[in-house]
């Protein structure tokens, strides 16, 4: 035989064991990559979820320190929120029941991931007990409410009169009790951060009186805002607000 054609004899077997060779690689591929996942179905495909890690680590919404107590004459209502990333408003609602809640002002979050607080001042609470929530809207409308707190309003007293209400340290203010039964009538005044700067009792007989409150008794008092109020034996009260120049 001529070596020319055993050497090309050689070639084709050798050219025919690759081809077979890569057709079975191509093969097993095939079938590996069709082969069913433990717990899927055959056939469908396997879904990864894409999410960021970001997304993956948020915290559902929560409120932190709700609390409600009286200020100058109003209800503080104050909430904080631990993340309000997402958060689109606050509704301050308010209750005289308990139950039945209505919506007494809004306020739009400054959308913060870090903790932040808020505080409403309701100047027109009922008499006796109210309650309060908080009601936060997200951006998909899911929304969320704080814990209830409550507080129970003293009756505001009636005849008690406080003049004037703009005065210097050497001047003096006017209290009079108009009407008003026999009893002790307890005095205090407060600056503008709720701080006691003095506090004393009056003795008052039936009727009306007025009394002077000299300014120039309390060394404390440097000029600005502050609050005297007056309270009887029954907690009934009344405050007033004055301006010391």
């Amino acid at each position: 035989m001529n070596p020319k054609s055993i050497t090309m004899k050689k070639s084709t077997i050798v050219f025919g064991q690759l081809f077979l060779l890569g057709f079975l690689l191509q093969l097993s591929i095939y079938v590996t990559a069709q082969a069913p996942v433990a717990g899927k179905a055959p056939g469908k495909p396997v879904v990864v979820d894409t999410k960021a890690p970001s997304d993956l680590n948020v915290l559902p919404f929560r409120f932190i320190n709700c609390k409600v107590h009286m200020e100058h004459g109003a209800n503080s209502v104050h909430w904080g929120v631990a993340d309000e990333a997402t958060t689109q408003v606050y509704e301050v609602q308010k209750s005289s029941d308990g139950i039945e809640f209505v919506t007494i002002a809004t306020i739009i979050p400054r959308r913060f991931t870090t903790d932040q607080y808020y505080e409403y001042n309701d100047g027109s609470p009922y008499t006796g007990a109210n309650w309060y929530r908080v009601k936060a809207v997200d951006q998909d409308a899911i929304e969320y409410y704080s814990p209830i707190v409550t507080l129970k309003n003293i009756e505001i007293m009636q005849g008690v009169l406080l003049f004037p209400t703009v005065v210097s340290k050497s001047s003096s203010l006017q209290l009079q009790l108009k009407d008003q039964p026999s009893g002790c009538f307890e005095v205090k005044i407060s600056n503008s951060f709720g701080s006691s700067v003095c506090k004393y009792s009056i003795l008052h007989k039936a009727g009306t009186s007025s009394y002077p409150i000299e300014m120039s008794r309390f060394s404390a008092l440097n000029p600005g805002i502050y609050f005297v109020s007056v309270r009887n034996e029954k907690g009934n009260v009344q405050v007033f607000r004055v301006s010391v120049n």
